[in-house]
């Protein structure tokens, strides 16, 4: 699986290393305020990378469990470890070992990965499963309506004295990425692939686990989602 070398591989998190950490807490900061999490409950980051929203969330006040299946990841992660933070190796598509979180977080596009959608539904379900009742799973997903619009074919960035060259396409509603690049007198080259899920599409999935969906936003402003809107986020509820 394509994610399983790419995700483990140090070249990703050069690639990524602009991501906006001040949104993201930004929109973290909005979204426990708008659920009315309290101070002391469980969420868990799943998948957790190298913890950057966990960091966060335990910074204000949450008990988290940070799950991710690179192993590289989590032993970045670990540095950041207190009583409240916890962070573990963890394959999505297998059941969670603990249960009764307040909150499952599926954040940043972490959806969409497999070859089937038999496994993005069973992964869906294990989130599920680990959320206490009247506990909430949010999935932050792409709007596929605005990669496909947006979509730019071939780019070049140059990060670290390293040249990324870059070509997306879509196929069979699948946004593939090819990264190429070379370093150290070798040449690397990975893929990347999301299925694009529409917005019904999503919530229909989230549906079938048994959730109730109360809320779709359409940015990290937690503003409306409409054919416009940069992502998807989906918030349901257990009853």
């Amino acid at each position: 699986m394509w994610y399983k070398e790419w995700f483990d591989c140090e070249y990703y998190h050069i690639l990524y290393c602009h991501r906006d950490d001040k949104e993201a807490e930004a929109f973290l900061h909005r979204l426990v305020g708008h659920l009315k999490l309290q101070p002391g409950m469980r969420i868990l980051d799943l998948p957790c990378g190298r913890g950057r929203h966990s960091v966060f969330l335990e910074k204000e006040g949450y008990n988290v469990t940070g799950a991710d299946l690179s192993s590289n990841s989590i032993a970045f992660a670990k540095q950041f470890e207190t009583s409240e933070l916890h962070f573990r190796v963890h394959n999505m598509l297998e059941p969670f070992p603990e249960k009764d979180f307040d909150a499952v977080m599926n954040l940043f596009t972490s959806l969409g990965y497999f070859d089937r959608p038999e496994e993005d539904q069973k992964a869906l379900q294990h989130m599920a499963d680990a959320l206490k009742s009247d506990g909430f799973l949010i999935v932050d997903f792409l709007n596929p309506l605005q990669v496909e619009k947006n979509l730019i074919p071939e780019e070049t960035r140059k990060i670290d004295g390293i040249i990324f060259e870059l070509n997306k396409k879509i196929d069979n509603k699948n946004v593939i990425k090819t990264v190429r690049f070379r370093n150290e007198n070798k040449d690397f080259e990975y893929s990347e692939k999301v299925h694009l899920y529409s917005r019904d599409e999503l919530c229909s999935m989230v549906n079938a686990t048994g959730l109730q969906i109360i809320n779709t936003f359409g940015d990290y402003h937690l503003g409306s989602h409409t054919e416009e809107s940069e992502r998807c986020i989906v918030v349901a509820r257990k009853s």
